[in-house]
């Protein structure tokens, strides 16, 4: 019994180990001369924290000046901010005095000196590499990179993706009205010619696309939701950067791929749960309402996914569905064809 306890808290603390803070965390850090800073001075902003230690400190500032760059030339002035967060922990009180001159002497390249370890306890970075921390405005982990020396294709992907972060995205429908717009968009796609392809293509972000021509079950409903202005591929990229080990681990990725993510079922079905509402599975058709997301599996394990309309089937018994299986989006009375594995509600309030 002594063993399995062991092994049990074991493996909460490797768990612990590599869960990550999904926010910036409240903090009251001294910078090189002395002044405690904290969080709140960096709010409402893309900002990204350099952090660094004993074996990466040299490279802190080519990194802060390279961002410092990409960031001028990409954001709008005064949004972002870069800032040395340097790990400080456990250094004798004799060689202080050194580690605060090897940084800027310019009060406003103030830099964090992490004396008691916070950033490390809750962002695990790299040991001996920079590791980047990129948070948008309302405090959100963006992405993170860990690394060696200062890279321009790095800094000018972390300026993207702040860029779109702080772009105001398009107010959805007022909710009472989201569901019926929803359903008719889902409708105008099957007047689309589309060709059934699942091939990987590399599309913008946000907004990015494969060719209107071509999709797959889940382009149907990210159509359709952009159609009302919602960009379920922004949205899932960001809660996946945010909180990648919540999505399934099917495809060997260790990081976020806007270009995919968000037209895999299983990553849709985990972000309507999270933010929508999963609803219960049943067998009523009258559980089923205009706007609501079914996903089934086909034959052969196949996930599917389809979005339920205004439409009755023939005998009026059953709400029809949008979906692609095979032959563009089609208006097909196919709710309980297949068996279902969830039921969701979304309407983009949160």
């Amino acid at each position: 019994m002594k063993r399995i306890i062991v092994t049990v808290i074991l493996l909460a603390l490797a768990v612990a180990a590599r869960a990550q803070t999904d926010r910036l965390i409240p903090f009251a850090v001294e910078d090189q001369f002395k002044q405690v800073h904290t969080e709140a001075e960096l709010a409402g902003r893309a900002v990204a924290l350099v952090w660094c230690d004993r074996g990466s400190r040299a490279l802190s500032a080519a990194w802060a000046d390279s961002l410092s760059a990409a960031f001028a030339r990409g954001l709008p002035e005064d949004a972002w901010q870069v800032r040395v967060a340097a790990h400080t922990k456990g250094a004798p009180f004799f060689v202080k005095g050194r580690i605060r001159g090897s940084f800027s002497r310019d009060p406003a390249n103030w830099a964090l000196l992490d004396w008691k370890g916070v950033f490390r306890a809750a962002y695990h970075p790299v040991q001996d590499r920079i590791t980047i921390l990129l948070f948008g405005p309302r405090g959100e982990l963006l992405d993170r990179w860990s690394g060696g020396g200062a890279d321009a294709a790095v800094a000018a992907e972390l300026t993207r993706v702040a860029a779109v972060a702080l772009a105001p995205e398009d107010a959805p429908p007022e909710p009472s009205e989201f569901p019926l717009l929803l359903a008719r968009a889902a409708v105008e796609r099957t007047r689309h010619r589309v060709v059934y392809d699942g091939a990987y293509y590399r599309i913008p972000y946000p907004g990015g696309d494969p060719p209107d021509s071509i999709g797959v079950c889940t382009d149907v409903v990210i159509r359709a939701y952009r159609a009302v202005g919602i960009d379920l591929q922004r949205r899932v990229h960001e809660d996946m950067t945010a909180h990648f080990d919540a999505y399934p681990d099917r495809w060997g990725l260790t990081r976020p791929d806007p270009n995919i993510d968000h037209r895999r079922v299983p990553n849709l079905q985990v972000f309507f749960a999270r933010h929508g509402r999963s609803l219960p599975v049943s067998g009523n058709p009258d559980d089923y309402a205009p706007g609501d997301i079914v996903t089934w599996v086909l034959p052969g394990g196949l996930p599917h996914i389809g979005i339920v309309v205004d439409r009755p089937s023939p005998d009026g018994r059953r709400p029809l569905i949008v979906h692609n299986i095979g032959r563009g989006p089609r208006l097909e009375d196919v709710l309980f064809r297949f068996p279902i594995t969830g039921h969701y509600r979304y309407d983009g309030s949160r």
